[in-house]
């Protein structure tokens, strides 16, 4: 497989097809999981406090109001990112087979695939969470155990943290590794359910099954995106300094001098931040999804393509 030419491919798709910018945004938009952070002023005085807890008594339907249309617009995106991932899957397939696409028919083509994308995505979300649980929790339930034993097993206990550090670290490569793997059967098994229109369980079968055939070729093109993300990361630092270190200064002087301007300057850029960094990671995920599929069409058998 010629590894340079599909990536040039997944380039000049994502170039071209610049529809297909939306659809990645909402992928990085959900993905992304923006962070918005809040700032109070920590005061002593108990009629302070009193009167927080009136204002909050006061404002309290409109709070969860407020809360309930967060989450519902939070549904509706994920929902939206959900079609868009599969879109981006049949969008660039389309593309490379010498079909007619556009905005409306990739939609329609994730949106025909939602439960299958969805399904792959949950029951290989739960090998992930099956194994840290196996993991994790009889490493907390030991150091429970020890700790309620009282004073006289404190250097039971601190011996036993010293020794779980390196089986932690183990740990975390290991769930590093299993998870870069299920990530790439996510890809291949999204691939088969949209492009082969296969079922659930069976793309997920048949994922593993062409990671297990074609070894070399995943890794290979694993590495490569790998480097291309972390280039797309680096990348993303000019934005960050621009936007972001002199929105942080503002909000920082704004509330140590009680200024609503400076914090309202700053709030924006963050804001602006965040935009511009789902932008650009908006057109990363075509590359990236783009480049999957170009190799998952090179990987398959003639009769399968």
């Amino acid at each position: 497989m010629d590894y340079l030419e599909v990536l040039k491919k997944a380039f000049n798709i994502t170039w071209k097809h610049k529809y297909l910018w939306i659809l990645g945004f909402l992928v990085a938009l959900v993905g992304g999981g923006n962070n918005f952070n809040s700032s109070f002023s920590n005061q002593s005085s108990s009629q302070e406090w009193a009167g927080a807890g009136k204002w909050l008594e006061s404002y309290l339907i409109v709070i969860l109001f407020i809360v309930l249309i967060l989450f519902v617009l939070w549904f509706i995106f994920w929902i939206l990112s959900i079609m868009a991932q599969g879109g981006l899957v049949g969008a660039a397939n389309g593309i490379e087979s010498g079909e007619e696409m556009g905005l409306g028919r990739a939609f329609a083509i994730g949106a025909h695939y939602f439960w299958r994308t969805l399904g792959i995505s949950i029951l290989l979300g739960l090998v992930i969470f099956i194994m840290v649980m196996v993991f994790v929790v009889p490493m907390v339930l030991g150091i429970i155990m020890i700790a309620v034993q009282g004073k006289q097993a404190a250097a039971a206990l601190v011996a036993s943290l010293i020794c779980l550090i390196p089986a932690f670290l183990l740990l975390v490569f290991l769930l590093m590794i299993v998870g870069a793997v299920i990530g790439v059967i996510h890809n291949y098994a999204i691939r088969y359910a949209i492009i082969l229109d296969k079922k659930v369980i069976e793309s997920i079968k048949k994922a593993w099954g062409l990671i297990k055939d074609c070894k070399t070729e995943t890794l290979i093109m694993f590495l490569l995106l790998l480097l291309t993300s972390s280039l797309y990361g680096m990348a993303m630092v000019i934005p960050g300094l621009i936007f972001g270190l002199p929105s942080i200064f503002m909000i920082i002087a704004g509330a140590a001098g009680k200024s609503v301007p400076l914090l309202a300057f700053g709030a924006f850029g963050i804001m602006v931040l965040v935009f511009v960094l789902a932008v650009f990671k908006g057109v990363y995920e075509v590359f990236h999804s783009s480049a999957w599929t170009l190799t998952f069409r090179e990987l398959q058998p003639p009769d399968n393509n």
